[in-house]
């Protein structure tokens, strides 16, 4: 079965470029929409090649994956080269990977900037994450209410769900009809998020960068503090997010110990153009900043010409 529509992006910085060898090289992998990827580039005399790498196991498991999308290269100063593609790989393609070729840019600082966008318009095949803890009838024993999201039923505690989220307290252990309730449905919830929110109270390693966005919200909607400490804390220390996602979630969501640890970690103009992208004013919501991070950045700006 396909799924809906995906948007991404992936950020590489190349640094050195001049003394870059000349075979194709390629980033740390990024795992997004349960998918793992790299940026791949490679330079020679006149021509700069980047590559999107699927990096999805090939097996004897039908898997397909239909793509669109622009990849770019910018300067620091902020010229840049982009160019549509569309890019479908399956689990028995005789490539992984889209070439994308440039004429050379030549840096003054040596270093170039890769963003790669991807519309993932289809996929089949793809494995889900498994589930960590089972919230199914087997939990029943330890349960004292049941949270139906669709046809999915969650055997869970009142007690342990106050104690992790304000709005649950006043929910079941308030006034309200449905702390009465031996079954109470929420509406306009993905099941699979709900899923792995529950997981995140209950401590367990379920964060993943295909899926803290979706938790978040969750996060947020219901109140859960502990939970939002320890995503921003995966932000922090696990996540291949780039640094403009990074700095969105943290404006969003009020972390600014995340705030604080990227600021930190942005030691060049390439690393503020990266987060800038080829324009401040980019007209994609997606895309843009809190006027308090353009803010931050210009401020580093000028901080790193002195």
């Amino acid at each position: 079965m396909s799924t809906a529509e995906k948007r991404f992006t992936l950020i590489h910085v190349v640094r050195d470029v001049s003394n870059l060898p000349n075979q194709m090289l390629q980033s740390p992998e990024m795992m997004r929409s349960n998918i793992p990827w790299r940026i791949g580039y490679l330079k020679d005399d006149n021509t700069f090649v980047t590559y999107l790498i699927c990096c999805q196991p090939r097996t004897d498991k039908v898997w397909t994956v239909v793509t669109k999308g622009a990849s770019k290269v910018l300067l620091t100063t902020g010229t840049y080269s982009s160019y549509p593609f569309e890019f479908n790989v399956a689990n028995d393609s005789e490539y992984s990977s889209l070439p994308t070729s440039y004429p050379f840019l030549y840096p003054i600082d040596d270093t170039i900037i890769i963003e790669i966008e991807v519309t993932i318009e289809s996929m089949t095949g793809i494995e889900k994450p498994e589930k960590i803890r089972n919230f199914g009838v087997e939990a029943k024993e330890f349960s004292d209410v049941v949270l139906k999201i669709d046809s999915e039923k969650f055997y869970v505690s009142k007690m342990f769900l106050a104690t992790q989220s304000t709005y649950f307290n006043t929910l079941l252990m308030g006034k309200f009809k449905e702390g009465k309730k031996k079954i109470v449905e929420l509406k306009d919830i993905d099941p699979e998020n709900f899923q792995v929110f529950l997981e995140l109270l209950y401590v367990d390693k379920t964060l993943t960068d295909s899926n803290i966005e979706n938790v978040l919200k969750l996060v947020e909607m219901y109140d859960a503090r502990n939970a939002a400490r320890l995503c921003e804390q995966y932000l922090m220390f696990e996540s291949t997010h780039s640094f403009r996602t990074k700095l969105k979630i943290a404006a969003q969501y009020k972390f600014e110990d995340l705030r604080t640890h990227c600021l930190n970690n942005i030691r060049t103009r390439a690393d503020i153009r990266a987060v800038k992208g080829k324009s401040i004013d980019n007209s994609d919501e997606s895309l843009q900043l809190d006027p308090s991070i353009t803010d931050d950045l210009f401020e580093l700006s000028l901080q790193l010409r002195n």
